[in-house]
C-alpha cells in the first residue's frame, strides 16, 4: 500500500477531516467522474456517488466561482506558481496560468506526479526556479530542502511516505 498511497481519506476521520473540501467540490469545484459503464457487473459501490463524503448535499452545482478564480488567475494574478503532477486526474482541469516574467507567474508540471505534488517533487531545474521566484517575492532565501530529481536522489522515504517514486 505504500507504493501509491495511504488510505487514511476513507476512515471516519479522514472523511470528517475532507467534508468541507467535499461539500465545495460538489458545489463549485466541480470534481472527475468516472467512466463505469463496462464495469456495471463488477463494482459493487459507485464510485461516482460522492454522497458518502458529505453529512448533508449541498444545493445545485454553481460554476461561477471558479469562472472568476479562472479568470482572475489566466488575466490578473501575480506571484502564483501553480504544480501540479503529470498523470493526476484533476490536472485535466488544471488553470491556465501563463509563464510570465512581468507579472512573475509560473505553471510547473511534475513528471510522472500525481495528485499533491509540491515544491520538493520538482525536478532540480524547475526547483531552482520555484526557489527564485520565493525569493523574488518574499526577501528570504528558501531552505535547502532535498529536491526528488528523475534519478530520486534525495527521495527520503520516512519524510514522504506517500510519493510514488518509479
Amino acid at each position: 500500500m505504500k507504493e501509491w498511497g495511504p488510505l487514511s481519506l476513507l476512515t471516519d476521520a479522514g472523511v470528517a477531516t475532507f467534508e468541507p473540501y467535499f461539500y465545495q467540490a460538489i458545489s463549485q469545484f466541480g470534481y472527475p467522474k468516472l467512466l463505469t459503464r463496462h464495469l456495471k457487473d463488477l463494482l459493487m459501490y459507485d464510485p461516482n456517488d460522492y454522497r458518502v463524503y458529505v453529512s448533508e448535499w449541498p444545493e445545485p452545482f454553481d460554476w461561477h466561482a471558479m469562472w472568476d478564480v479562472g479568470n482572475w488567475v489566466t488575466f490578473h494574478s501575480r506571484n502564483v506558481m501553480l504544480i501540479y503532477g503529470e498523470i493526476d486526474p484533476w490536472t485535466a482541469a488544471a488553470f491556465f496560468l501563463p509563464n510570465s516574467t512581468y507579472r512573475s507567474t509560473h505553471k510547473f508540471m511534475v513528471a510522472k506526479g500525481n495528485h499533491g505534488e509540491n515544491i520538493v517533487t520538482l525536478n532540480q531545474q524547475d526547483r531552482k526556479q520555484a526557489d527564485r521566484m520565493l525569493k523574488r517575492w518574499t526577501g528570504v532565501t528558501p531552505m535547502a530542502i532535498e529536491t526528488l530529481d528523475d534519478q530520486n536522489e534525495g527521495y527520503d522515504e520516512d519524510l514522504y511516505p506517500y510519493l510514488t517514486i518509479q
